[in-house]
């Protein structure tokens, strides 16, 4: 066995030292430092400068004009619209302005994948000086190359490693984002590259476009099975003239123009309350958990997000505390039809699942009712769930005072009970809820090909360039 020793004399005594002047210390971090950014064995590796000159138009704001602000998304998710403000509400008065087209990052976010490109619709916005902003050298590197590699997971984790320091702060100086080494193949290779990848992406939105087709005609047929009709038909409208709807009522320019589903919307079955097809709505317990998903033999309760987004997801849990006794009347059983009491957003109160599964050990929380079902009631579970979920229901929903706070709306079990739908005979219902669950399925699928397809998308660049 042999060892081999440190040399401590001669030339080449120091040669696997590195040096970090003092002022860049806080940006110091080991990996960085050993240039852990690896790429395929055959790219050719040039820093960002080379491909970024650093732009600075400044302004000073005048506060009787109006300017749009930026904000950069984190995790590669985009340069948006922060907000349109006057300049009196500015407190910085010397900013700059940014082009469409430009790359632009956040210091303090870059750690967190938050750079990307400027759009066109925010030429001309400003942002302070903590956003660096960049043009790009379009001789030398596509900007959708650039926005592809800088969305990298392996990109942003690098930017992480650069912005943790021996005093743990979190910001990216603009010298050392310049001094990243990305693999920069001739214009030609990067064409082939982003063509691929949009290629890729396509085929991921057709998915999508279908999945949406199928969502809609579930919706479609939910209608027609129960003859719903609009209460209003369509306005003819004159060809090239202007028409008007008051402020009041804008946010239902689309049934003032296409018909809108109300509790007195005509329908060839009997209109029922929901309070006389049902015995209770029962809602749940919010004690404080941990900041965790719950695991699979542990009791958690559910967060909003496990009925908000249109089918039931398990997922979507808090851990309860081992100090804490779980109440066995708030566990979830299959079955259940589970609707939201309130939320932040208008259009997910009273948002409503059916729960075809669901493991054990998870409760309901206080925001979410468990509807209680009368057992003599000539009423499927199934279908109660898709009619909260119809078009007529929720109509009725968002017309509802639901209160004056503007940070939660709730609805009350009187308000809900008063909810009104079509009830054709159980036969009927089972046929509705069998057909609208299989174009669900097919939805389903259409989505679930989509996520695979952006998955694919990214994956075949990363591995184009990470190897």
């Amino acid at each position: 066995m042999t060892s081999t020793k440190l040399k401590t004399s001669g030339p080449d005594a120091w040669r696997f030292l590195r040096f970090v002047r003092f002022a860049a210390l806080d940006n110091w971090s080991p990996i960085a430092a050993s240039g852990q950014l690896t790429f395929h064995k055959s790219a050719r590796l040039r820093p960002l400068s080379e491909v970024l000159t650093p732009v600075r138009t400044p302004i000073i704001v005048i506060d009787e004009e109006t300017y749009h602000r930026v904000t950069v998304r984190t995790h590669g998710a985009g340069v948006l619209r922060r907000d349109t403000v006057s300049g009196r509400v500015i407190g910085t008065k010397r900013q700059f302005r940014v082009s469409s087209g430009q790359f632009i990052f956040s210091r303090i976010d870059a750690r967190n994948g938050a750079f990307g490109l400027v759009p066109d619709a925010l030429e001309g916005a400003i942002v302070t000086n903590d956003f660096p902003v960049f043009s790009v050298r379009s001789e030398r590197v596509l900007a959708d190359y650039l926005r592809l590699v800088t969305s990298t997971k392996r990109f942003r984790d690098y930017c992480q490693t650069l912005s943790k320091g021996t005093t743990n702060r979190q910001r990216v100086d603009e010298d050392t984002f310049l001094s990243i080494p990305i693999p920069l193949p001739t214009l030609t290779e990067q064409i082939w590259l982003v063509d691929a990848h949009r290629a890729a992406l396509t085929k991921a939105e057709v998915a999508d476009v279908l999945a949406r087709e199928q969502e809609q005609e579930a919706a479609r047929y939910l209608e027609t099975a129960l003859g719903l009709q609009p209460q209003a038909a369509k306005p003819k409208l004159a060809p090239a003239k202007l028409h008007f709807v008051r402020f009041a009522t804008f946010e239902r320019w689309g049934d003032i123009f296409l018909g809108s589903m109300t509790a007195d919307t005509k329908a060839k079955y009997p209109m029922v309350r929901l309070g006389d097809v049902i015995a209770d709505l029962q809602n749940g317990w919010s004690p404080q958990c941990l900041g965790r998903p719950a695991t699979a033999d542990e009791w958690g309760v559910l967060k909003l997000g496990a009925v908000t987004r249109g089918e039931f997801d398990e997922t979507q849990t808090k851990a309860l505390p081992a100090s804490l006794d779980p109440i066995a009347k708030f566990e979830i059983q299959p079955g259940d039809v589970l609707i939201t009491r309130g939320s932040g957003a208008l259009t997910l109160v009273a948002s409503c699942v059916f729960v075809a599964s669901c493991r054990k050990r998870l409760m309901i929380p206080d925001l979410v009712f468990r509807v209680v079902f009368n057992a003599a009631s000539q009423v499927t579970r199934e279908f109660v769930g898709e009619m909260l979920r119809s078009r007529v229901v929720r109509a009725q929903i968002e017309t509802i005072s639901l209160g004056a706070s503007t940070t939660m709306k709730k609805v009350t079990k009187p308000t809900l009970f008063n909810l009104r739908f079509p009830l054709p005979p159980l036969t009927e219902q089972r046929r509705i809820v069998e057909r609208l669950e299989a174009l669900r399925t097919e939805a389903r699928a259409a989505r679930a090909d989509a996520e695979l397809g952006r998955e694919t998308a990214k994956q075949s660049f990363e591995t184009a360039l990470f190897g």
